[in-house]
């Protein structure tokens, strides 16, 4: 269910509705792993060109090979933003630009404004610095120093030529049980904690423990920021 929102709520910003219109529209998914949400964007829309789907571990892509709407390719999003040539209506960098160094940031948009069509948008999601997450303090510390501000982003999209019209947050509770999330933290589900030994990872957990032991349900505010850029007509 929450993926399904997302990608209306996603949709809305791409825009598919407007020309060149669901028919013809060719999108590409910039760092878009197994293809899963790309698949749900085009089934979302009823896209008829396959989309692309740009990720740079070929076994992710390979898991991509059941979906009907989706084309592969292995490349990263910088590598991919210089490639001649190639042109779309629509991009999506979700999650992923925080991977990619602040100093390569402005030449991949630009790489990405000249790719896109007239008219075209890109949409980067990101997550903000501070966040509602339970993190132990270390590794808050590292989703800090690994999440830049929105504000290298923008000013990246900007300097390409995007008209950058606004920063939409998207928000969603969650309600986890304690124990599950907890598990979560111990198999590493954010790149967050790879930073961390085992004893390290243990030792945030205790923390974790500790400071919710009166609570067996956690509950959290996820929050997404979408910038959204568009190329004049």
């Amino acid at each position: 269910a929450y993926q399904e929102q997302l990608a209306e709520k996603i949709s809305h910003l791409l825009e598919f509705e407007r020309s060149p219109g669901p028919e013809t529209v060719r999108f590409v998914d910039l760092g878009g792993g197994t293809g899963n949400f790309a698949q749900v964007l085009c089934d979302h829309n009823g896209l008829k060109v396959r989309a692309l789907c740009v990720d740079p571990f070929q076994e992710m892509l390979d898991q991509a090979a059941d979906f009907p709407s989706i084309e592969t390719l292995c490349l990263g999003a910088v590598e991919f933003s210089q490639v001649k040539g190639q042109e779309y209506d629509r991009v999506l960098l979700k999650e992923c630009v925080h991977h990619i160094p602040n100093a390569e940031i402005p030449g991949m948009f630009a790489g990405i404004f000249s790719q896109l069509s007239a008219g075209g948008v890109a949409v980067s999601v990101t997550r903000p610095q501070e966040v509602d997450y339970p993190l132990f303090q270390a590794a808050r510390q590292v989703w800090r120093e690994n999440q830049p501000p929105p504000d290298v982003y923008l000013a990246g999209m900007a300097s390409a030529g995007f008209q950058v019209e606004e920063v939409v947050t998207l928000r969603h509770s969650v309600e986890m049980s304690k124990q599950k999330w907890l598990q979560m933290v111990r198999n590493r589900f954010w790149s967050t904690f790879s930073k961390f030994s085992k004893e390290e990872l243990e030792a945030g957990v205790q923390e974790l423990e500790a400071q919710f032991q009166c609570q067996d349900t956690l509950r959290f505010e996820d929050r997404l920021l979408c910038l959204v850029g568009r190329k004049r007509s």
